[in-house]
């Protein structure tokens, strides 16, 4: 109808991480390491928007829609004691004094969606 307006949309993305997350480096810092990871993935995410618009009588509109996003290979951000068991990187354990590790890594997929306004 005349007053109805539909929209819908699905788009391909992606990120670039940041370039001190890729970058192979290590940078030591009192008592914590920053890591870099040449091995990260650019994420890819897919996107689905949907959109109504609905015009009325005295200039009133109604607006509403629903997006749902898919990422595969987010990047998130690690940290842990260098001896933990979650990052073997071969640092030695200095008594109490551990350093924490941080180290950009790729998750498998994330998911969101929900309304828009």
């Amino acid at each position: 109808s005349q007053n109805l307006n539909l929209k819908a949309a699905y788009t391909h993305s992606f990120t670039r991480p940041e370039p001190d997350d890729v970058v192979p480096h290590r940078t030591e810092k009192e008592d914590k390491i920053d890591w870099g990871n040449p091995n990260l993935i650019y994420p890819l995410a897919k996107n689905t928007d949907l959109f109504v618009e609905y015009f009325g009588t005295n200039n009133t509109v109604l607006r509403g829609g629903f997006f749902y996003k898919r990422i595969d290979d987010f990047i998130f951000s690690l940290e842990a004691k260098a001896e933990d068991d979650t990052i073997k990187l071969g640092i030695p354990a200095n008594g109490n004094n551990q350093p924490r590790v941080k180290k950009a890594e790729n998750g498998n997929v994330a998911t969101i969606m929900g309304p828009k306004y």
